[in-house]
């Protein structure tokens, strides 16, 4: 082998395991953030005075409680999205079983266009893939609802 080839053979494997790394990184984070969010959650589903004061206006702390306990579980499946563990068509059966509830599908006609904006406003591609699976299911639920109505 020729001595330069060595040297694009090293710089490949460097360079791959630079972005590996990278990617840990970003993952770790990923984690590290859903955990924060999960914490916040638990606090307001936990302590009903919390949730008092940051309840969106129109809805009672009970309310609110329920849709926050479909958002943890939103969390948890993003999460799954983001970390690689549920593929096309494991967000696609996911975000038909929360749609299948109907907590899940209150929560997502009160709280999609703000988790939409969200996703938009940081050109976060993880979430808009979610969304747009989260809003085919729900679409699809909420037309199978009415019809059976």
């Amino acid at each position: 082998m020729k001595p330069s080839s060595g040297l694009v053979l090293a710089a490949l494997g460097v360079g791959a395991h630079l972005l590996q790394r990278e990617r840990h990184q970003r993952q770790h984070h990923e984690a590290l953030l859903a955990r924060i969010q999960l914490d916040w959650l638990t606090s307001l589903i936990t302590h009903p005075e919390l949730a008092e004061q940051w309840k969106p206006e129109g809805l009672s702390a009970a309310e609110y409680v329920e849709l926050l306990n479909a958002n943890r579980m939103l969390c948890a499946i993003s999460l799954r999205h983001r970390l690689g563990f549920a593929g096309a068509d494991a967000l696609r059966f996911f975000a038909d079983e929360f749609m299948s509830r109907e907590p899940g599908r209150r929560y997502w006609h009160r709280f999609g266009a703000l988790r939409e904006r969200e996703a938009q406003s940081s050109h976060d591609p993880y979430g808009l893939r979610f969304n747009r699976a989260m809003n085919v299911a729900y679409a699809a639920h909420t037309e199978t609802a009415h019809q059976d109505a």
